[in-house]
């Protein structure tokens, strides 16, 4: 990462990051040798990312080979728009964030408790209210979705958290960009005016 300033190493930035986020972007290498992202449904489980998809395809075929794949995932907070703070320069437009880039190998999880123990992480995460029949080998409905689709699973070889929320600012443009989004006042302003003020540098 160029600017380490941005950089974090703290395990609860990945977390959340990896527990909020619904979308991610599994990147591999096709047949034809170009990259591409592919959207997934994601959860992070037991230090990996596991998603799961069909057992056939160009995911199924990279994932089966243990091929080196990428896995980005990010959460948006407030844009900081000119008119935020009554400035006409677009120079100062700004998207705050938090990211994680994970460098790793891919596989499909073989072992059916490997595979049912990361569908049911993934069912925690996107159904956290429950109220679906309890994942069981023994049970049919799990069964024929197990024979049908494939669990996969990337190995970090190295993971990357980003996290910008205004570290490079000067603290009278902190102040500035905090309390504007606090007039604005909608959840995610007053989130992202937390977030600035928990990661600014010490003066």
């Amino acid at each position: 990462m160029r600017r380490s300033q941005f950089r974090s190493t703290d395990p609860g930035d990945l977390r959340e990051i990896m527990d909020r986020c619904e979308v991610g972007q599994l990147g591999i290498v096709a047949a034809d040798g170009i990259p591409i992202p592919v959207p997934v449904n994601f959860v992070w489980h037991e230090g990996r990312v596991v998603f799961h998809g069909a057992a056939a395809g160009e995911k199924y075929r990279v994932m089966a080979e243990g091929a080196r794949v990428s896995f980005s995932a990010a959460l948006h907070y407030s844009l900081l728009a000119p008119s935020l703070l009554a400035d006409v320069s677009a120079c100062g437009t700004t998207q705050f964030y938090k990211s994680a880039l994970v460098r790793g190998r891919g596989e499909v999880l073989a072992d059916p408790l490997q595979a049912l123990a990361g569908l049911e992480s993934l069912m925690r995460k996107y159904v956290p209210e429950g109220g679906y029949e309890p994942l069981s080998l023994a049970s049919d409905q799990w069964g024929r979705l197990l024979r049908g689709t494939a669990v996969f699973a990337i190995q970090p070889l190295q993971v990357d958290i980003k996290v910008y929320m205004g570290q490079s600012m000067t603290p009278e443009r902190r102040a500035v960009v905090i309390a504007a989004l606090q007039r604005r006042g909608a959840d995610l302003d007053l989130d992202t005016a937390r977030e600035i003020a928990r990661y600014a540098p010490p003066v």
